[in-house]
C-alpha cells in the first residue's frame, strides 16, 4: 500500500496529507523534557524561652532550610523572537529532534536566525537524537511582525487561497523568484495574485524581474480545502 500523499502514478503533494505521508516514510524522532519536584520546604526554628529568676538569655531558633529536588532536564527560556526584518528569522523544531532534525507542521517555531544555534543548543543539551533525515517542509516559513518572529503555515495562509487551479502558480518560498531554490525543501505554490513576497522579503531588497521556470516534475492545483498545493511528480 502506497503512504498518504502519494498516488497510484507516483505524485506526491505537498498538501497537510501528503507532507504526513512523507513523515510516514521516515522514523519521525522526537524528544520530550520532564521538570523535577521541588525538594520539601525546611521546618520552622523553634521560639527561644524566657529566663526565670536572673538576667537569662532567650535561646533563638534556626529555621531549617529545604534543598531543591533534582529531576528532569532543564527547562528552556523564553523563545529567542526579537526581530527587525524577516531575513532575522528562521524556522527551527519545537522539540528537540523534530521530525528527524526538521521542522513539522505541529512541530515549529519562528525564532531569531542569530540566535537559533544557541537556543538548539539549550534545548537539546541533554538529548540524543535518532540518525534519521527528513526534509524540511517548504509550506513552513518565518517572518518578522510587529519587531517578533512568527511562524506562517502556508496551508492557512490568504496568499495561498485560491478557487480552480489557475489562481496557483509555483514559486521558490525564498524572497526572490529570480534565481531561487526550487528543490522539494523549497517549491511552494501560492495565488498568482498574491503578495507572498511581502512576508519573506526584508524592505529594502530588491530582486531581479525574471521568473526562473519551474521543475517539470511539479505543478500546483487548488486544493481541496482553498490553498493552493505544490505536486511533485515522483521518479
Amino acid at each position: 500500500m502506497l503512504p498518504h500523499g502519494i498516488d497510484s502514478i507516483g505524485r506526491f503533494r505537498f498538501g497537510r496529507v501528503g507532507w504526513l505521508g512523507l513523515l510516514s516514510v521516515v522514523v519521525a524522532c522526537g524528544g520530550s523534557t520532564s521538570s523535577g519536584d521541588g525538594g520539601d520546604a525546611g521546618s520552622t526554628g523553634g521560639a527561644g524561652g524566657s529566663g526565670s529568676g536572673g538576667s537569662g538569655a532567650g535561646g533563638s531558633g534556626a529555621g531549617g532550610s529545604g534543598a531543591g529536588g533534582s529531576g528532569g532536564s532543564a527547562g528552556v527560556g523564553e523563545l529567542p523572537t526579537s526581530c527587525v526584518v524577516p531575513s532575522d528569522c528562521v524556522v527551527v523544531p519545537a522539540s528537540c529532534c523534530g521530525a528527524c532534525g526538521a521542522p513539522a507542521r505541529g512541530d515549529a517555531v519562528a525564532v531569531n536566525a542569530k540566535q537559533a544555534p544557541a537556543y538548539r543548543q539549550q534545548l537539546c543539551s541533554e538529548t540524543a537524537c535518532p540518525g534519521c533525515d527528513m526534509p524540511r517542509d517548504p509550506t513552513l516559513v518565518a517572518t518578522c511582525s510587529a519587531g517578533n518572529c512568527e511562524l506562517i503555515d502556508l496551508l492557512q495562509h490568504p496568499s495561498t487561497a485560491c478557487e480552480r487551479n489557475e489562481d496557483c502558480v509555483l514559486r521558490t518560498n525564498q524572497c526572490c523568484n529570480c534565481g531561487g531554490a526550487q528543490d522539494i525543501e523549497h517549491l511552494i505554490a501560492v495565488n498568482v495574485m498574491s503578495s507572498y513576497p511581502s512576508l519573506v522579503c526584508d524592505p529594502d531588497e530588491a530582486c531581479d524581474p525574471c521568473v526562473d521556470t519551474p521543475p517539470d516534475r511539479a505543478h500546483a492545483y487548488c486544493g481541496a480545502d482553498g490553498h493552493c498545493i505544490a505536486e511533485w511528480a515522483l521518479d
